[in-house]
């Protein structure tokens, strides 16, 4: 089944909260049962199990995200599912110990402060309108346990209980509509990154299209930032396609694409400027060190063994940024170099000064 370009935007997202808030999940409730033990707290039943499991789970799906880059659905649903009994339990036992003390009047302590993080863990993880139902019927069942220990203590309740337990099923009703507002919030941003990462990227190769790059070119002159650019393309690619087919000609500039991403630094650019001519900004790197860079790429794309064990080679043209040099000045001596390589027999690296 095909991801599309929201949904994984959206995957993306998600590793990154949870990489940031499983460690200080894990953390807090490791302190918070360990130091109920330590102050000789009556041992009950989340203390001793759950919450050490519960632990367990988290740092074992946290080092597969660390690890993967990705939790598959059926760890975050089993996660969901165990946090959730948790919730529960803790709700009904939070509410026995302090009712059968005959008052509610310090409220739910320790259990409401982690009330909002779990109502955004159900909108993390579900769609709009899934969220707001599961959140609901959470909502729901916690107002039956609620209503159950009414009838059990009817005989110890207050004024004050009665307000607290008003006061917190209105602040969850709130958190839950809340959420589902900023749920929508979230949905048109991503929507809108996808639009805009489609815009801006090459569909068969996915990486920058020439529209990204014209515009990172026109922001580092705006910068004043000095960088090379490296013009270059694969030697002979009519042939490629005329002898293997498009399909091949496809899979290959593909695996190019692949090629170049991981074999560049991290501040440079490289993008698809058009057919199989490919173009890298090089920020800070004067044109002799962006000769030289080329050259381990040309000799890299000549060692490396594509689809069909097709031979590929690429021929590159190398240019500096000149002060106050326009756009299509830098690209025109690109261009010169990279058909200077061409002229002298191919995959070679050719630089205009």
């Amino acid at each position: 089944m095909e991801i599309t370009n929201e949904e994984y935007i959206l995957d993306r997202l998600k590793v990154k909260i949870y990489l940031f808030i499983l460690p200080f999940i894990i953390f807090a409730t490791g302190v918070g049962w360990t130091m109920d033990l330590l102050n000789s707290r009556i041992p009950i039943t989340y203390d001793l199990f759950l919450f050490p499991i519960l632990d367990v789970w988290l740092l074992f799906c946290f080092i597969f995200i660390l690890v993967k880059r990705h939790l598959p659905r059926f760890l975050e649903l089993t996660s969901f599912l165990f946090v959730t009994i948790i919730y529960f339990v803790w709700f009904a036992n939070t509410l026995s110990v302090n009712l059968k003390e005959g008052s509610l009047s310090g409220g739910l302590g320790e259990f409401t402060n982690w009330v909002p993080l779990f109502f955004i863990f159900v909108f993390l993880i579900y769609n709009q309108k899934i969220a707001l139902f599961i959140a609901l019927s959470i909502f729901t069942t916690t107002l039956v346990i609620g209503i159950v220990m009414n009838y059990i203590y009817q005989q110890s309740f207050d004024v004050q209980t009665y307000d607290s337990l008003i006061q917190f099923y209105l602040s969850n009703a709130t958190y839950i509509f809340a959420l589902y507002f900023l749920q929508r919030l979230k949905t048109a941003f991503i929507q809108k990154e996808a639009i805009q990462q489609l815009a801006n990227t090459d569909y068969l190769t996915k990486l920058p299209n020439r529209r990204y790059v014209e515009r990172s070119l026109h922001q580092h002159i705006h910068n004043e930032q000095p960088f090379s650019i490296i013009l270059f393309d694969i030697d002979l690619f009519k042939h490629i396609n005329d002898t293997y087919g498009h399909d091949v000609g496809d899979k290959v500039l593909k695996e190019f694409a692949f090629l170049m991403k991981d074999n560049m630094r991290d501040k440079d650019i490289v993008g698809r400027w058009g057919g199989e001519e490919f173009i890298i900004i090089a920020p800070d790197l004067p044109v002799k060190q962006a000769a030289s860079f080329s050259d381990r790429i040309r000799k890299l794309i000549e060692e490396t063994q594509f689809t069909l064990e097709v031979k590929v080679t690429a021929s590159f043209g190398v240019a500096e940024y000149k002060d106050k040099e326009r756009v299509q000045d830098i690209l025109k001596r690109a261009d010169v170099a990279l058909y200077l390589s061409k002229e002298r027999g191919r995959n070679k690296v050719e630089i205009m000064l």
